[in-house]
């Protein structure tokens, strides 16, 4: 409860400060803001809920599988090295290759299914939620723009993050400028 105060209290402090500063580039007085904290709104919104729970459930059958194949590979390894003595050269490298090429399997696998950058979990994530993020922006949007709030911002993890601002508070160009002078 302390943590999420804390954020509170540190979005507060930077929405009073972006006041002070939107409020002299603008002329109104009617300075809105507002803030969402995203991680309760996927904890509570049932599209994103329910994603989650299959994407676990793939996570948790592929690892189950990566499982079964290190167990695969610790069980000949543990059989290589109680019976190579009694191998032939040949044996041993017969048995050397079959090891390697386990190992290689289960890298493979490993990498294909469960690499957090490009395995088959990121890619189904990637699949099913990016349209549920997207579809929860275009709401944030949408009442950002009816309701009429200058700015939205996301507390999360102690950091705000703009998610929503008007477009006439965008300097991006003005910056651009200054720095083709110089």
């Amino acid at each position: 409860m302390q943590k999420k105060s804390l954020y509170v209290m540190l979005t507060l402090a930077l929405s009073i400060a972006l006041y002070v500063v939107f409020s002299g580039f603008t002329y109104h007085a009617d300075f809105k803001m507002g803030y969402v904290l995203s991680d309760k709104i996927f904890a509570q919104h049932p599209p994103f809920v329910d994603a989650n729970k299959k994407i676990e459930a793939e996570q948790q059958r592929l690892e189950g599988q990566l499982k079964i194949m290190q167990d695969e590979l610790n069980k000949k390894v543990e059989e290589y090295d109680s019976k190579q003595l009694m191998w032939s050269d040949s044996k041993k490298a017969e048995v050397q290759n079959e090891l390697n090429e386990l190992q290689a399997n289960l890298i493979q696998f490993n990498d294909e299914n469960l690499n957090p950058d490009t395995g088959k979990i990121r890619q189904t994530w990637d699949e099913i939620i990016q349209p549920i993020v997207e579809n929860v922006q275009n709401v944030i949007d949408r009442i950002g723009t009816e309701e009429g709030y200058d700015v939205i911002f996301d507390v999360k993890e102690g950091l705000p993050f703009i998610l929503y601002t008007k477009e006439e508070y965008d300097i991006t160009d003005l910056i651009l400028e200054e720095l083709k002078k110089n």
